[in-house]
């Protein structure tokens, strides 16, 4: 069940187009332009894209690190949104999953808003866009 304390709200200032790059080892991710200022991210537990697959090996992960001494979260997926990892500056916006093992296999949604626009490139990646 999602609660406000496993849903985080982040908001930075923008004025103009931003870099955005999400990288995640399960969930959902959904980006929405605007024409104002300003970019805010949501991150959120999502169960329903949870795979069967994935969560039988963060199990076994984190059943390996339980034998092995570690303290076991009670909340696996408020530790996966909460370890989130990210990260604004210089007009680059960074998500990425929670580095433990078990915790990338969680399922996070990510909602973004940022400015619509685009931004200048240069270099060999740059030519390489049409």
């Amino acid at each position: 069940m999602t609660t406000p304390d496993t849903i985080r709200r982040l908001s930075y200032d923008a004025e103009g187009p931003v870099d955005i790059a999400v990288h995640i080892g399960a969930g959902s991710v959904e980006l929405h332009l605007r024409e104002e200022p300003g970019v805010s991210v949501e991150l959120r537990p999502a169960p329903q894209e949870a795979n069967p697959w994935a969560e039988g090996v963060a199990s076994l992960m984190a059943w390996v690190g339980t034998a092995m001494g570690e303290q076991r979260p009670a909340d696996p997926t408020a530790d996966a949104v909460a370890q989130a990892r990210v990260d604004f500056g210089g007009g680059s916006l960074t998500v990425r999953s929670a580095k433990g093992g078990h915790l990338r296999a969680v399922p996070v949604a990510v909602v973004v808003h940022a400015p619509a626009g685009r931004r200048p490139r240069s270099g060999p990646a740059a030519r390489r866009r049409p």
